[in-house]
């Protein structure tokens, strides 16, 4: 574990609190020990539930009777390296480099069917996916330098950008507009979505000196359109508002507490705290609207539930996605959403955890909320 990890731990009280082995999803309930984060005596916020890294991890492989009657067990279909991800219901896209395609895993059935076209929309490497309501797929692809279109029957629409002129790292669907990170124009690109027309750029002219951004990587859009990017070769992330104007910057270089080194995946919840993935740390940091760090959860290489090189977060409040994970709950963890993260490596290549609390803490719960809600009404109070 890293030096700043432990520090971490003490300081913001979130190191992981092992309660037993994680287990896989095939095993029975009453042998299964829950991983929850932060540690006690501290509240329990996240509870590590599963990965999965092939159909079989998910129950979609072929076996029992149908092996049992043609002799063969069909190969449980695996996902290589992933990176990028998207939801849409309860599908799961999923973009494979080395397999340079994007797997489409049923999460209610466990099948994964891989997505890779030929001829002209043919894939490079896909690193990020959006999908919009009606199917539409926008595959961000650093090989081609472009993003590529497909339409819901996986016919290839069209692109945005021009190879060897532009380099997508990340691509969004937000109502009618697209937004594109792009490393080789070091901006944030907006599009309306159906004209494919620029609309305007981040940073915006004349903003503040910090809004530049070096190496925009991943990004985020919160229930307010605000947007945060991860600045890959400025260690941070940096967020704007809606109409693009520089907001704050999170995070800095360093193996301290809040500092970011390779930092990739951003999330933005429903009450705007960011997640931020990095790479090096192997571990995700979670930090309130105003950039205060709150904790950090996952842990890296060689733990149970470790992160292996992760790359992409993304958060589903959708009921439906959360009955699909609901079995690997402690009976005692009200979940509120769920967190899906990516490893590059290692035998998690998607990992979820869940956002609540236990049950059993809600009293102690509320009166931190209401404590922490004293003392900001009552500072105006002072100063008066």
């Amino acid at each position: 574990m890293r030096p700043w990890l432990g520090a971490l731990a003490g300081v913001a009280g979130a190191a992981v609190f092992l309660s037993g082995c994680a287990t896989g999803p095939k095993e029975a309930a009453s042998a299964r020990r829950y991983v929850f984060f932060p540690p006690a005596p501290g509240i329990a916020r996240y509870q590590y539930l599963t990965s999965f890294a092939e159909e079989a991890d998910l129950g979609g492989s072929k076996g029992g009777f149908a092996a049992f009657v043609t002799g063969e067990r069909p190969e449980s279909q695996k996902i290589i390296k992933p990176y990028g991800m998207a939801l849409r219901g309860t599908t799961l896209y999923v973009c494979d480099t080395i397999a340079f395609a994007v797997d489409i895993i049923d999460l209610r059935t466990g099948k994964l069917r891989r997505f890779r076209p030929e001829g002209e929309g043919r894939l490079g490497k896909p690193v990020n996916v959006a999908v919009d309501e009606d199917g539409t797929m926008y595959v961000a692809d650093t090989a081609w330098g472009m993003v590529l279109i497909y339409g819901p029957d996986g016919q290839f629409k069209g692109s945005i950008g021009v190879r060897g002129k532009t380099k997508p790292a990340d691509v969004l669907v937000r109502g009618d507009r697209l937004y594109i990170t792009d490393l080789l124009e070091r901006a944030i690109k907006v599009y309306d979505k159906r004209s494919l027309k620029e609309l305007w750029r981040i940073p915006r002219p004349g903003d503040v000196p910090q809004s530049v951004l070096r190496s925009p990587v991943n990004l985020a859009v919160g229930p307010d359109g605000r947007i945060a990017v991860s600045d890959f070769g400025d260690f941070c992330v940096k967020i704007y508002d809606s109409q693009g104007r520089f907001l704050r910057k999170v995070g800095e270089l360093g193996d301290h507490i809040g500092g970011m080194v390779r930092p990739k995946g951003v999330a933005l919840d429903h009450a705007n705290r960011l997640y931020v993935v990095d790479a090096a740390a192997e571990v995700v940091q979670v930090f309130d609207e105003q950039g205060r760090l709150l904790l950090f959860f996952g842990e890296p290489t060689g733990s149970e539930v470790g992160l292996v090189l992760p790359a992409k977060i993304i958060l589903s409040y959708d009921p439906e996605v959360i009955d699909l994970f609901r079995r690997h709950l402690s009976p005692d963890f009200k979940a509120e959403y769920l967190v899906f993260v990516t490893s590059q490596y290692g035998p998690r290549k998607v990992s979820v955890f869940a956002f609540g609390h236990r049950i059993s803490q809600e009293a102690q719960l509320a009166a931190q909320e209401a404590t922490a809600t004293g003392a900001a009404t009552e500072a105006p109070n002072k100063s008066r």
